[in-house]
């Protein structure tokens, strides 16, 4: 590979728990074992527990263990939440979805009444130019 183009990857899921952390740890041991200098982010996480005196983000360890590059955690892990606020784990939380293509009652069929009744369709216009 170049010396010009670096790997990046990002890695996005639908829900909590499906394996995002998993298969960031992994793609970052991958690399460190071919001599890359790697370092997993989470610029967004949410639920900490307290460790060591401070609040941190269990999945932000994970990475932070995996990789071979020491970088701030304000780098890593740059919005960070003490409580979770996955939509069906947050009472209070929207749950919106911004693909306008398709039908948002058909998105919405497997979701219990108390979730339904707090998600909705967002669209995204961009006129043009």
């Amino acid at each position: 590979m170049s010396d010009l183009i670096k790997p990046a990857f990002f890695i996005t899921g639908t829900d909590t728990g499906v394996g995002k952390t998993f298969v960031a740890c992994q793609l970052i041991r991958d690399y460190v074992a071919k001599g890359y200098k790697v370092v997993g982010m989470k610029p967004v996480a949410a639920g900490e527990d307290f460790i060591n005196g401070e609040w941190v983000n269990d999945d932000v360890l994970k990475l932070e263990a995996a990789s071979n590059v020491i970088a701030p955690r304000y780098l890593v892990n740059h919005y960070s939440f003490r409580e979770p606020i996955a939509p069906h784990i947050a009472a209070n939380a929207i749950f919106a979805s911004n693909t306008s293509g398709l039908s948002i009652t058909a998105l919405s069929e497997g979701f219990d009444a108390e979730l339904k009744a707090r998600f909705c369709g967002v669209h995204f216009f961009n006129p043009p130019r």
